[in-house]
């Protein structure tokens, strides 16, 4: 360790928080302030919840339902103008009983998206409310420490007077090396590992079948109007003049495409990969190593914050009396 300047306090505190910095990249506590900043951004998130982004899809799935229901109760709609207006109801029916596969989709579909909701709703309320609880605890242990080297440069930032110094509250600085419970809340939120790992299997299945309907219900629709045998060669010129109802359908499936789940399954493999990823030992190793080197660096600061309050509150010269504390 390079030797602290001695006759200047203010030099002495620069190269504490220089070395406070380089003890901390050698230990690792990086990625354990980034694993911290993770969980934070995760319960964020977890309070949100998925539920919004569920609920607006389940809403326009139930809307396309009861529209397509609708249409479905007046197959005589189906029908369009011109020559085919003769056979409107024989054409409505063919149309009604070919859309009818739709219905049936589009109703499984709106449960699926209903149990989806519950499926994924309920352990993110489970995880928001653990990782709080966590996280609150974490603050006084894991957080604190992580803080650390910025605590230290934020608190000397512009102080070059004994003064200044004296000022210095080490209270903070002293309480985080001292750290706290790490291994209560780290289990706790270790123990939803099981629990979001069915999570991402739940999202990846719900937003793949809703990418699936969303893709073929168009061609569902149109190939629901073709005009049955014998008279299939009329389906050219019927679809040329598309009943309005063809058109409405067309426009519904194309608001479905406004859906957008990839939020919903970057969230939940996001989550998934920072808690199924954790351990203590990931936490606690840099934790140990670098509270043995910090402690001493910390200690060195508090003395030259003591030695500023008596220099500035003595004589002139006994600021040399401070530097004799570093020789």
């Amino acid at each position: 360790m390079p030797s602290l300047p001695g006759a200047n306090p203010a030099e002495a505190l620069v190269q504490i928080s220089k070395e406070l910095k380089e003890k901390f990249d050698e230990s690792g506590m990086q990625q354990v302030e980034d694993f911290t900043d993770d969980l934070d951004d995760i319960l964020e998130k977890a309070k949100a919840g998925p539920g919004k982004l569920l609920e607006a899809a389940e809403k326009l799935f139930g809307e396309f339902k009861d529209n397509l229901q609708k249409a479905l109760d007046n197959p005589s709609a189906f029908a369009p103008a011109g020559g085919m207006a003769a056979c409107a109801s024989w054409y409505g029916n063919s149309v009604a009983g070919k859309l009818k596969g739709l219905t049936d989709e589009t109703a499984a579909l709106v449960q699926s998206v209903t149990k989806m909701a519950a499926d994924i709703g309920g352990p993110f309320k489970q995880l928001g409310e653990m990782l709080e609880k966590a996280m609150a605890q974490l603050e006084k242990s894991v957080k604190a420490l992580a803080k650390l080297p910025k605590l230290v440069a934020k608190e000397i930032a512009g102080k070059d007077s004994p003064d200044d110094i004296a000022k210095i509250n080490c209270g903070p600085m002293k309480a985080a090396l001292a750290g706290g419970d790490v291994d209560g809340p780290l289990n706790s939120i270790m123990s939803l590992k099981e629990i979001l790992g069915s999570v991402v299997g739940v999202a990846e299945k719900g937003v793949q079948a809703l990418k699936d309907f969303i893709e073929k219900a168009p061609d569902m629709i149109k190939s629901s109007f073709d005009v049955p045998q014998p008279f299939c060669f009329l389906t050219s010129m019927l679809l040329s003049q598309a009943p309005q109802a063809m058109k409405d359908l067309l426009d519904m499936v194309e608001n479905l495409k406004s859906i957008d789940l990839e939020p919903l399954l970057k969230l939940c493999k996001g989550t998934a990969k920072s808690i199924c990823g954790l351990s203590v030992d990931m936490v606690k190793v840099p934790m140990a190593k670098f509270q043995e080197s910090a402690g001493e660096l910390v200690e060195k600061l508090d003395k030259t914050v003591q030695g500023a309050k008596l220099a500035s509150g003595g004589p002139g010269g006994a600021l040399k009396s401070v530097g004799g504390m570093f020789g």
